[in-house]
C-alpha cells in the first residue's frame, strides 16, 4: 500500500531519521512486480502541460505531461496512469468530452489518440489525420454536437472533424501556412480567430473570421506579429483573451468578439509570463491567469488583479510558487481551481486561491536527472529533479524502503533543478549527517507574491542527509542582470576525490570536491580588437569541503572572437569523472555552442574529452580517435561528449559519447583502453537515432557498461547494455514505459543487482536475476517451462540456449500467468541471429485498440541482434480451445517505415507467416515489415496471433489491414 495522502507535501526532516534508526516503518512493501520487470512508485508530482475537467463528470480530471497521461475521479486526490497504448507518452494537448468524461483525446507524437473508456484502452480515431501538420496547438469541441472538433496544427492549418476524429477537413480555406492558436465564440461559432501565418508572408498576424473559416482578415492586436505562440481564450457574451506563451508578459482583451483588442495593463507589472486563463462561466467579469510566476485572479475585468498563488508550491521552496502553466475551473463549482505545475505537479484550491492543497498521489510526472545511492545503506537513494529552469522546482527526493515510497526535501535546497549529486561515503555512516552535494541550476526565481529569488551558484551542500541544505558556492561567480547581457550559471557534474578524507587515517570528511557546468565568457571591444573575458570558469576545485572554490579550468579552450561573423563558440563542460586510483586524473567532456551569427561557421576549437594529470590545475586535449565535425579537415572540431564513464575496476578504461556539435543525433558511443589517450568506437547495436545523456559502468567489470538518453518510438526508455565491452550493445528498456531515461546507478549489495534508472516519469528499477542465455527472461522461469524446462523440445534445457526463450504469455490483460509461449530461432545462419534478446510478453492493452480483433494470448516484443534475417518460431503451450485456423490472424503494431512512428498502424504479418495447431512461424527481414526499427542489423519485433472478431470482414485471413 502507499503512503496516505496530505494536503501539503511529503516533506522529511530529522525526524523522520530518527523513525528509522528505531525501526519504525514508514511504507509497506514495495510495489515491485517482480525481479527481471522495470517497475517504479515515484516520486509523484513534475512537470504538466495540460490539465481538463469534464463537465459531465466534475471530479473527473485528466493531465498530461512528460510522464504521460493521469486521470484522477477525485479531484486531484488519487491519480492513475492511463498512458499505456499510447506509443509515446509525452501528452501535449488534450480534450475531454464536454457530454461523456470517458472520451477523451490526446495529441501524442504527431497523432491524435482516443479513448472512450477513461484511458482503459486507446485508438488512433484520425485515419486521416497526416503526422507532416505537425504539433496540435489548441484542441475545441462543440459542446453542443461532440462529434465536431477543431484542432489548429502548426503546419496542417486549422482542421475539422465532424465525426469525432474519423476524418478532417481543412477549415480555413487554405488561408494558413501556420496555424499556433485559435478561439471559436461558443455563443457565435461561425466567429473564429486564429493566430497564423499566411502562405508567402514572413509576419504573424491575428485572423478573424466571421463566416467559420471561409473568408479571414486581420484583427488588430498590438505585437500579434511577435515571434512565438498566442494562444487564445473566449467566453460568452464576446470576451477574448489573446496572449503569447513564449516569454512575453503582455496579456489582451476583446469585449466585443475580437472585433479589437486592448492591453490589459493591470497585468504589466506582474510579469506573469502567462501561459493559461480560466473565464469564470457565471461571471464574464471574473477570470483567472496564471503563468511561470504564479497565479493571479480579476473580479472587475482585468482593470485589478489580486495574487492568488501563495502555498501553491513546495514547503522547500521558500514560499514561491510552483507556476500555473495549465489551469481549469471545476465545472458548476467556479471557487475550485485546478492548477497544473511546470515542476511541482497538480495543485487544488476550494475557494479561488485562497488556500491551496498539494494532490501528486499517483501522478508521475518528475524528471530524474540525477541519482546517488547511500553508500553504506542502499535502501536510501537520492533522487534530482532536473530541467527547472526559473521556476520552483521539486528539487529532490529521497527514499528510504528502496523506491517504495518517496518523500521530498525540506528548506535550503533553491537550485532551480539538480542535475549531479555526490554522496561523502565517509560521511554516511549515520543517515542523519550524511553529507550530500548536489549541482544544478543558479537562475533566479520570479515570484508574482514576492521579490526575485536572487542568482546563486547551483552548488549546496547537506551535512543532515538532505534534511536542510545551504549554498556551498563560495568563489564561484554569481550572474546578475548587470552589467551586460544576463548569463546563468548551470552546474552539471559533481566529482569526489575519494582520497582527501581530513583524518589522519584518511577517514574523515572528504575535502577535495571538483564540479562542472557551463561557465560564462563574454567579450569587449578593446580599441578594435574583441578581448574575452572569464565571468565564471567551467570548472571549479574546492579543497575544504565546498567552503570556498577556485577555477580549474586551464587550458580549456577560450575560443576568438569572429570578427567577420560576429560571433564566437562557447565550450561548455557536462560530464566531469575523476580516477579513483589516481585523484590526480580527471576526464572532462565539452560541447560547444554558438554566440552571435555563426550558424554557417565551421568549428575549429579544441572540443571532446579532456584530461588533467594535476588534479585540474590544467587541461589538455585527449579525443585522439573522436570524430571530427568535418571528417575531411583535420583541424575541425571534435564532436561534443555529453556523457562520460570510467570504469572503477579498470580506471584506464573510459567510455564516452559522442555527439556531432549542434545536432542532437546521432551519438556514437567510444572507449578507451588507454586512460583516454585514443578512442575507438565501440557502439555496435546503439540505433542511429538514440542520444545518449548518461553512461555507468559496472563497478565489479569494466566490460559491462550501460548507457541511457533520450529515447525513440522503437526504443522508449532508451538504455543499452554491453557486456563485451562496447563492441556490442543490446536494448534493456523494453518494458521500460517512458520516454526517456537521462541518469543511471546500480546496486551492487544484494545478491542481485539493482539497476535504477532516472526518467522523464520518475524512478525505475529492475532487479538484474540471473539470465544465463542473456534473452530477457529470467532462469527460474525458463526452467519452468514445458518439458522439464526445454520449451521448443529440443532437448537442451532453453535457459542455456541463447537462440530459445520461454516465458509465461500475456493471457487477456493480465501479465505473469502460467500459460508459456516459447520463441526459437530456426533455419538461420548460425554465424548471424545467433540469439534472441529482450524477450517480453505484452499485455494487449499495451498498445492501441485493434478493432475486429481480440489477443487472447496477449503480444511479444524480442530483438534479434546482428540479423539479417531469420525464420522465428513461436509456440503456445496448452493452448486452449481451437487451433489457429483461419479465424486467426498474426498481427504487429509497426510502422510502413521501420523507425517512422507517424506510419504506425496495426497489420497483418499473414504475408509472411505460417501456423499449425498452437504454433507460427515467421520470416522476419531487417528493416522490412515487422522490424521497427531501420535497417541497421538488428530486428525489433512485436506482435501477436489475433482472433478475427467478425470474419465476414476478412475472407482472407492474410488481409494486410481492416
Amino acid at each position: 500500500m502507499r503512503s496516505p495522502v496530505h494536503a501539503a507535501p511529503n516533506t522529511f526532516g530529522p525526524g523522520v531519521f530518527r523513525l528509522l534508526a528505531f525501526g519504525l516503518v514508514l511504507a509497506a512493501s514495495p510495489l515491485f512486480a517482480g525481479p527481471g520487470v522495470w517497475t517504479s512508485s515515484g516520486p509523484d508530482g513534475g512537470q504538466l502541460t495540460s490539465v481538463v475537467v469534464s463537465p459531465d463528470q466534475p471530479e473527473r480530471i485528466y493531465a498530461g505531461g512528460g510522464g504521460g497521461v493521469f486521470r484522477s475521479d477525485n479531484e486531484g486526490l488519487t491519480w492513475q496512469d492511463i498512458s499505456e497504448g499510447l506509443p509515446y507518452r509525452f501528452a501535449w494537448r488534450m480534450a475531454v468530452d464536454p457530454t461523456d468524461a470517458d472520451v477523451l483525446y490526446v495529441s501524442v507524437a504527431g497523432r491524435i489518440y482516443k479513448t472512450t473508456n477513461a484511458g482503459a484502452n486507446w485508438t488512433e480515431p484520425s485515419p486521416g489525420f497526416d503526422p507532416t501538420w505537425g504539433t496540435v496547438f489548441a484542441f475545441d469541441i462543440n459542446p453542443a454536437s461532440p462529434a465536431e472538433i477543431t484542432i489548429a496544427t502548426l503546419s496542417g492549418g486549422l482542421r475539422r472533424s465532424t465525426n469525432a476524429g474519423q476524418s478532417w477537413t481543412r477549415l480555413d480555406n487554405d488561408e494558413f501556412e501556420f496555424v499556433f492558436g485559435f478561439a471559436i465564440l461558443p455563443d457565435n461559432r461561425d466567429r473564429i480567430l486564429a493566430h497564423a501565418q499566411r502562405f508567402g508572408e514572413s509576419d504573424r498576424a491575428l485572423f478573424l473570421s466571421t463566416d467559420g473559416g471561409l473568408n479571414w482578415g486581420e484583427a488588430t492586436v498590438p505585437a500579434a506579429g511577435a515571434p512565438g505562440q498566442m494562444s487564445l481564450q473566449a467566453t460568452t457574451g464576446g470576451r477574448i483573451l489573446a496572449w503569447h506563451s513564449s516569454g512575453s508578459s503582455l496579456v489582451y482583451l476583446s469585449n466585443d468578439a475580437g472585433a479589437s483588442f486592448s492591453n490589459v495593463s493591470a497585468l504589466d507589472s506582474f510579469q506573469l509570463l502567462v501561459r493559461s486563463v480560466a473565464f469564470d462561466p457565471t461571471n464574464a467579469d471574473r477570470w483567472f491567469a496564471g503563468g511561470r510566476n504564479g497565479l493571479l485572479l480579476t473580479e472587475d475585468n482585468g482593470t485589478a488583479f489580486s495574487i492568488i498563488s501563495n502555498g501553491m508550491g513546495p514547503a522547500a521552496a521558500g514560499g514561491y510558487n510552483g507556476g500555473g502553466a495549465t489551469l481549469a475551473l471545476k465545472p458548476g463549482a467556479p471557487d475550485v481551481l485546478f492548477v497544473g505545475t511546470d515542476f511541482t505537479g497538480f495543485f487544488r484550491s476550494p475557494d479561488a486561491g485562497s488556500t491551496w492543497q498539494r494532490r501528486n498521489n499517483g501522478l508521475r510526472s518528475t524528471n530524474i536527472r540525477a541519482l546517488a545511492i547511500h553508500p553504506q545503506n542502499s535502501s536510501i537513494i537520492y533522487a534530482g529533479f532536473g530541467d527547472a529552469t526559473q521556476s520552483v522546482a521539486d528539487n529532490l527526493f529521497v527514499t528510504f524502503d528502496a523506491g517504495a515510497s518517496w518523500s521530498l526535501s525540506t528548506g535550503g535546497l533553491d537550485s532551480g533543478g539538480v542535475r549531479a549529486l555526490a554522496v561523502d561515503p565517509n560521511e554516511s555512516s549515520n543517515p542523519l549527517l550524511t553529507t550530500v552535494y548536489s549541482a544544478g541550476w543558479g537562475f533566479e526565481i520570479p515570484d508574482v507574491a514576492l521579490p526575485p529569488r536572487p542568482f546563486n551558484t547551483g552548488v549546496f551542500k547537506s551535512t543532515t542527509g538532505a534534511a536542510s541544505w545551504s549554498e556551498s558556492g563560495n568563489g564561484i561567480p554569481v550572474p546578475s542582470w548587470s552589467p551586460g547581457p544576463v548569463w546563468a550559471t548551470v552546474m552539471r557534474s559533481l566529482a569526489l576525490d575519494l582520497t582527501s578524507g581530513s583524518g589522519t587515517e584518511g577517514d574523515g570528511p572528504l575535502q577535495t570536491v571538483y564540479v562542472a557546468g557551463n561557465g560564462h565568457i563574454s567579450y569587449a571591444d578593446d580599441g578594435g580588437t574583441m578581448v574575452p573575458t572569464v565571468h565564471a570558469a567551467r570548472i571549479h576545485k574546492s579543497t575544504d569541503a565546498g567552503a570556498n572554490w577556485s577555477a580549474a579550468h586551464a587550458g580549456l579552450p577560450i575560443p576568438p572572437f569572429d570578427d567577420v561573423n560576429g560571433g564566437f563558440f562557447v565550450s561548455q563542460v557536462v560530464p566531469l569523472v575523476i580516477d579513483p586510483a589516481e585523484p590526480q586524473t580527471l576526464y572532462a567532456g565539452t560541447f560547444l555552442n554558438r554566440v552571435g551569427n555563426m550558424a554557417d561557421v565551421q568549428p575549429d576549437i579544441d572540443n571532446g574529452v579532456f584530461k588533467s594529470t594535476d588534479g585540474g590545475a590544467s587541461w589538455s586535449l585527449s579525443s585522439n580517435g573522436l570524430p571530427r565535425f568535418d571528417e575531411d579537415d583535420p583541424t575541425s572540431s571534435h564532436w561534443d561528449v555529453l556523457a562520460l564513464a570510467l570504469a572503477p575496476s579498470a580506471p584506464h578504461i573510459l567510455y564516452a559519447a559522442a555527439d556531432p556539435p549542434f545536432e542532437f543525433r546521432p551519438t556514437i558511443i567510444f572507449r578507451s583502453t588507454d586512460h583516454g589517450a585514443n578512442w575507438v568506437a565501440a557502439s555496435n547495436g546503439i540505433p542511429d537515432d538514440i542520444d545518449i545523456r548518461w553512461l555507468l559502468v559496472d563497478p565489479d567489470n569494466a566490460d559491462v557498461a550501460y548507457a541511457a538518453g533520450g529515447g525513440t518510438f522503437d526504443n522508449p526508455g532508451s538504455i543499452y547494455r554491453t557486456e563485451d565491452g562496447g563492441a556490442n550493445w543490446v536494448s534493456y528498456s523494453i518494458g521500460l514505459p517512458v520516454d526517456s531515461a537521462t541518469s543511471l546507478a546500480i546496486d551492487k549489495s544484494g545478491a542481485n543487482p539493482v539497476l535504477y534508472a532516472g526518467t522523464r516519469g520518475g524512478v525505475y528499477r529492475i532487479e538484474q536475476v540471473p539470465d544465463e542465455d542473456i534473452d530477457g527472461v529470467p532462469d527460474s522461469i525458463e526452467q519452468g517451462a514445458p518439458n522439464g524446462g526445454d520449451g521448443n523440445g529440443d532437448g537442451i534445457p532453453d535457459f542455456l540456449q541463447a537462440d530459445v526463450a520461454s516465458l509465461h504469455a500475456a493471457t487477456g490483460s493480465a501479465r505473469g500467468i502460467s500459460e508459456f509461449v516459447s520463441v526459437e530461432l530456426v533455419e538461420k545462419d548460425r554465424s548471424q541471429c545467433a540469439r534472441i534478446m529482450n524477450v517480453h510478453a505484452l499485455s494487449k492493452n499495451t498498445f492501441p485498440l485493434d478493432p475486429n480483433f481480440e489477443y487472447p494470448y496477449g503480444m511479444l516484443r524480442f530483438e534479434i541482434p546482428d540479423c539479417p534475417g531469420a525464420q522465428v518460431r513461436i509456440i503456445y503451450h496448452d493452448k486452449a480451445g481451437t487451433a489457429f485456423d483461419d479465424a486467426w490472424q498474426f498481427r504487429v503494431y509497426a510502422p510502413d517505415v521501420p523507425g517512422d512512428i507517424s506510419t504506425i498502424r496495426w497489420q497483418s504479418f499473414g504475408q509472411f507467416s505460417s501456423s499449425d495447431d498452437n504454433s507460427w512461424t515467421l520470416e522476419l527481414t531487417d528493416g522490412e515489415l515487422g522490424d521497427l526499427r531501420p535497417a541497421n542489423g538488428v530486428i525489433l519485433f512485436q506482435g501477436g496471433p489475433a482472433r478475427i472478431l467478425n470474419n465476414e470482414i476478412f475472407q482472407d485471413r492474410f488481409q494486410s489491414s481492416p
